[in-house]
């Protein structure tokens, strides 16, 4: 016992002996706040990003990253996100550090800043609202950017909502990076059926980079600058005049052939889109079908015209009118995509770069669409304001092209050009 016990003549000794006691103490309160791990093998979780619960399946969920790691997975490329994510089991945890479930990420949505995660979940008591993601010790449990030798970081190109081109003058509204749901899944007969259009897996599924497109379709006045601009030869109803005719400037131009239609694009330094392009921009990728409601929201059915139903105070179709149909300006058109492109659903015809061919796991076996298939005919999109409203489908599809130089089709214009 007297090993516990000082004498008053060993007093500068236990000065020294608290002292050494206050640094061990010290050392371990130090230790105790550290993040470090303590070994992989611990049972401790690290959790390094904030998240939001968007819903929640039976077996299934939706999770929105959130927070300060949104913005550093912002700086990187979509391959590398998707990378970063994917199947790998995540642990979910409220804030007062009680675990909730276990997440396996098998899909990564990424639509500008936004990270949504799609995959299977383990837990009883999961519901919609804020956690914490994390994953074992051991494993990486953040995510660094690179950052070059030297402190500095070019700047990233600015994406607008909408630009006014220089040449033609068009303004052209964005539209962003998505998954395609193209087609119909209903009828086989027809040449747009898709047959994985019920199969809403990635791999299933066109992803189309952003572009920007015309929001309005290429006018009579438009074409007539370009043909005096770049010495391209008028329309044949026009040479009379040497002009359109009279009061049509702003009416959609409807007489140009394919060969017309590349000529515009080359002198306007933008391209015909293709007609998946074409396609989305008039119904919308797959997040717009996504409405929060989770995953079973992914099997809504795409829009069947841009604004939704059809209408034929808004398309411009033979139903609207009761006499001779006519076309109408391009700019006074409603029939906004979800984009805010407008003219879609009838007025002009539109040309696109696509050939008229049967979309993957399909083949034309009724009526004369075989005599169409081949590097032959491009598809024509938008349907047309003498032809009745099925036709101004988004998802109808026309072929048109070169079967014979006397009889070659006509149609109008609407460009695209990569940000």
């Amino acid at each position: 016992m007297q090993g516990f016990f000082f004498r008053a003549e060993d007093v500068p000794d236990m000065k020294r002996v608290w002292i050494l006691i206050s640094g061990i103490l010290m050392i371990s309160l130090l230790s105790l706040g550290s993040e470090e791990p303590e070994s992989p093998s611990a049972d401790r979780k690290a959790f390094i990003v904030r998240a939001h619960v968007i819903s929640v399946g039976p077996e299934s969920a939706v999770v929105e990253v959130m927070g300060k790691a949104r913005e550093d997975l912002a700086r990187q490329s979509n391959a590398r996100v998707e990378e970063y994510f994917l199947n790998r089991e995540w642990s979910l945890r409220n804030g007062q550090g009680a675990e909730v479930g276990r997440f396996l990420c098998t899909r990564v949505l990424v639509t500008g800043n936004s990270y949504r995660l799609f995959g299977l979940h383990r837990s009883n008591d999961l519901r919609p609202g804020p956690l914490y993601m994390g994953i074992q010790l051991g494993e990486e449990v953040s995510y660094r950017p690179y950052k070059p030798p030297v402190d500095y970081r070019l700047p990233e190109p600015e994406i607008k909502r909408s630009l006014q081109h220089p040449v033609d003058g068009k303004l052209m509204n964005y539209i962003p990076e998505d998954l395609l749901v193209y087609g119909q899944g209903y009828d086989s007969s027809k040449n747009n059926y898709n047959p994985f259009f019920f199969h809403r897996s990635e791999a299933r599924m066109p992803r189309i980079h952003g572009f920007y497109m015309d929001r309005t379709e290429v006018t009579n006045a438009e074409y007539f600058r370009f043909c005096q601009k770049a010495g391209h030869p008028l329309p044949a109803s026009w040479k009379a005049q040497g002009t359109f005719p009279r009061g049509t400037g702003d009416l959609a131009f409807s007489e140009a052939s394919y060969s017309d239609a590349q000529a515009y694009a080359r002198w306007a330094g933008k391209r015909l889109p293709t007609e998946l392009e074409w396609e989305m921009a008039a119904r919308g990728g797959l997040s717009v079908l996504i409405d929060e409601s989770g995953p079973a929201s992914l099997n809504n059915r795409p829009r069947d015209y841009p604004m939704g139903r059809f209408n034929p105070d808004l398309c411009n179709t033979r139903e609207k009118w009761s006499g001779a149909p006519r076309l109408m300006p391009a700019a006074s058109m409603q029939d906004a995509s979800p984009y805010g492109i407008l003219g879609m659903c009838g007025n002009a015809p539109e040309w696109t770069s696509s050939y008229f061919e049967p979309y993957p796991g399909h083949r034309f076996r009724k009526g004369n669409a075989r005599d169409y298939s081949g590097h032959l005919f491009h598809v024509i999109r938008g349907g047309a304001y003498y032809l009745p409203s099925d036709m101004a489908r988004a998802d109808a599809r026309q072929p048109a092209g070169y079967p014979s130089p006397s009889s070659d089709a006509k149609a109008g214009i609407r460009l695209v050009m990569d940000p």
